[in-house]
């Protein structure tokens, strides 16, 4: 006999319920996946190997650092465009079919008003089902696609999702090392002032009213949308940076000077989103131990030290970044 959920927490007790099995297969279809929705469907035991998990990579929508998390769980994690269905289903423990997708505004206390049905898994034509959505399983390079969509998103958006207001918290630096997403790129440099920052911003192709931060550097690291670790070496200033515009500079410009100076960056917020990963005291002092051992002392440094990986650490220099700051965690 069907039975109705009324409200977050009746559908929320019963997803948790079909979902706590460790060996029964169990398939969730829903248009987003919210931050921190592996709370809902993950207990403390592993029971995740039998567990596959469909939804919309909308950007936005569907939180990539949650993506990064179940598939790290041993989630199987497959995207499907333009679904819209919202399905809970174990084998032999029932199915769960209603409007919350799996977020904190669909199964958590707070959330939106949701309506919900739980039948019996034999109900469900599950196998139809699966042939009937268009899925591909989350590759590498499709993650990182998403985090790189959710990150302009974020962007344009003031820090914020569609349905999660609030951010949550980035992860460590040892976490990010398991899956390195989202990509980031290093920019060390030594700041100075040549010149008025007022006579700059009356530049014809750079107008700085408004603006959170700016800087010149390479094609590479000016591209809008990307997490830049911004690196003082004057007073060891280390902050997350993301452009919003690229300038390229004219050829008259004082201050283009190829290769490494080629155009300028507009950062128009000073929370652009979700960073990669947390700045804490032990990462600032690896990344300052980093610097002064590889002898990166002005951005020409940076340019010439990144230009393998446009922008970004090698994996043998990441390796060495890695190795000082788990040397300074002992």
């Amino acid at each position: 006999m069907a039975e109705i959920l009324v409200g977050n927490e009746a559908i929320r007790n019963a997803v948790r319920d079909i979902m706590r099995s460790r060996d029964a297969k169990k398939i969730i279809v829903v248009a987003f996946v919210g931050a921190g929705a592996e709370r809902y469907i993950l207990g403390r035991t592993a029971n995740a190997n039998r567990l596959q998990v469909i939804c919309w990579d909308k950007e936005g929508c569907t939180n990539p650092e949650t993506i990064r998390t179940l598939r790290d769980r041993g989630v199987q994690v497959r995207f499907a465009r333009n679904l819209h269905m919202k399905l809970y289903w174990a084998e032999n423990r029932g199915a769960v079919i209603g409007s919350a997708n799996l977020s904190n505004n669909g199964l958590g206390d707070k959330g939106l008003h949701e309506l919900a049905v739980r039948v019996a898994a034999s109900e469900v034509d599950i196998r139809g089902l699966l042939n009937s959505v268009e899925s591909q399983a989350v590759t590498p390079a499709l993650l990182a696609d998403l985090f790189r969509r959710t990150a302009d998103y974020r962007r344009r958006n003031h820090g914020s999702d569609v349905f999660d207001k609030t951010i949550a918290t980035p992860i460590t630096f040892e976490e990010w090392l398991v899956s390195r997403q989202p990509v980031w790129k290093f920019f060390v440099y030594r700041e100075h002032y040549t010149e008025d920052p007022a006579a700059l911003a009356e530049h014809p192709a750079f107008n700085l009213q408004g603006s959170a931060d700016y800087w010149s550097g390479t094609s590479w690291h000016t591209t809008p949308s990307e997490w830049l670790l911004h690196v003082d070496v004057n007073n060891w200033e280390i902050k997350w940076a993301m452009a919003d515009y690229q300038i390229p500079m004219t050829r008259k410009d004082p201050n283009r000077q190829p290769p490494s100076e080629t155009h300028y960056a507009v950062q128009m917020t000073q929370k652009p989103g979700l960073p990669p990963f947390r700045l804490t005291p032990t990462f600032r002092r690896a990344v300052r131990q980093f610097v002064e051992r590889e002898r990166i002392q002005i951005y020409e440094d940076c340019a010439k030290y990144t230009q393998a990986h446009q922008g970004g650490l090698t994996r043998p220099q990441m390796q060495r970044l890695a190795g000082i700051y788990k040397g300074l965690r002992r």
